[in-house]
């Protein structure tokens, strides 16, 4: 059976790049996850921690909400 995995086994590959903007912004996740509320997507603290840990995948409109939020384009966010 096919899974989808990330080249790093986590099942995102934003996780790095996520947890390096929060950095750098000194955002916590949950600071994070009350701005992403501004964009209409409601992802709590824990999913944030889990998506920063490769255990949660995310969708095509949390991506766009994600790179808007943390002001970089999606192409950044998708990187690697």
């Amino acid at each position: 059976m096919f899974k989808n995995i990330a080249y790093d086994g986590g099942r995102n590959i934003s996780r790095h790049r996520i947890l390096e903007e929060l950095k750098k912004r000194d955002l916590s996740q949950r600071q994070f996850s009350d701005l992403l509320l501004d964009y209409d997507v409601n992802i709590s603290k824990n999913a944030i921690s889990k998506i920063i840990n490769g255990e949660r995948a995310i969708n095509d409109i949390e991506v766009k909400a994600i790179a808007e939020c943390l002001g970089i384009s999606t192409d950044e966010l998708l990187s690697i």
